[in-house]
């Protein structure tokens, strides 16, 4: 079991608690939560049950660090990824040596049509 921001979450090979739990299952399965912080080494994301995590750096790739504006913006599709906003995320790792949750950006997906004759 593993303690982060005043909660918990479980391996699957771990026992019951008494405590909040987010099995490993959930967690992959998350996708809107907050940015509750931003720095040129990365974005932090807190769940709605208080757990956080970060998205690294090196996982934005096309986004640039805005200090003045504790912001990241993306150079070509002119977005942001802002404090305060929700953003789809996907759950990565949990280290339980760091005790730290790494998260990434859910990229929309690009569908192909086929042309008809």
């Amino acid at each position: 079991v593993l303690k982060l921001e005043n909660e918990t979450i479980k391996n699957s090979q771990t026992g019951n608690t008494n405590q909040k739990q987010l099995t490993e299952d959930e967690a992959k399965n998350i996708a809107l939560q907050k940015v509750s912080g931003a720095t040129q080494d990365d974005i932090r994301i807190q769940l709605d049950n208080c757990i956080t995590g970060l998205i690294p750096r090196d996982m934005l790739k096309d986004y640039v660090f805005v200090s003045d504006a504790l912001a990241y913006y993306h150079k070509v599709k002119h977005d942001s990824l802002r404090i305060g906003q929700r953003i789809k995320c996907h759950l990565d790792d949990v280290s339980y040596q760091n005790l730290e949750v790494q998260f990434s950006l859910v990229q929309p997906q690009k569908i192909k049509t086929l042309k008809s004759s």
